[in-house]
């Protein structure tokens, strides 16, 4: 009969372990997909990133990848300039010129 006991006491503790560790489990996948998403948090938070474009430009063209956003600039009549900006930080990864012959 102590046997009985000791082993049902045991399958209840591992069942409550199993519980416990599917729980965490779970948390952390929903809470790593929440985390790549850094704009959402920062803006529930206040703190919206914002960049500012030079002077006389004007947005061509706009492509987000990822946690990336790409901007094709018309700086005047012959010159354009990509512009890689985090979507998280706002912080500009990379610009190229690009001029008309």
């Amino acid at each position: 009969m102590r046997s009985i006991k000791i082993a049902v006491i045991a399958m209840g503790v591992l069942i409550v372990v199993g519980v416990i560790v599917l729980v965490v489990g779970l948390m952390n996948r929903l809470g790593g997909s929440v985390a790549t998403t850094p704009v959402a948090s920062r803006v529930a938070a206040g703190a919206v990133p914002f960049f500012t474009l030079p002077r006389g430009s004007t947005i061509e063209e706009m492509q987000a990848s990822g946690t990336q956003v790409t901007l094709r600039l018309r700086l005047d009549e012959r010159r354009q300039r990509l512009m890689v900006i985090d979507l998280g930080t706002g912080a500009l990864l990379g610009t190229v010129d690009l001029a008309a012959d």
